[in-house]
């Protein structure tokens, strides 16, 4: 062992797994900022898809 050390910049997301693509990049960050995209309705797949295609 020796006693080189590395400085790295701390990083605002995990090195450790997969690096999140910017689509998601942007969706972390919103979520972060507490910003609201909408509701989903769970009663039924159809009404599911019908929030989910609301909110797109």
């Amino acid at each position: 062992m020796n006693n080189n050390t590395l400085d790295l910049p701390r990083l605002p997301y995990p090195v450790s797994g997969d690096v999140p693509n910017d689509e998601t990049r942007e969706a972390i960050d919103e979520a972060r900022l507490g910003l609201y995209a909408g509701t989903l309705d769970m009663s039924s797949f159809d009404a599911f898809m019908a929030s989910v295609n609301a909110i797109e």
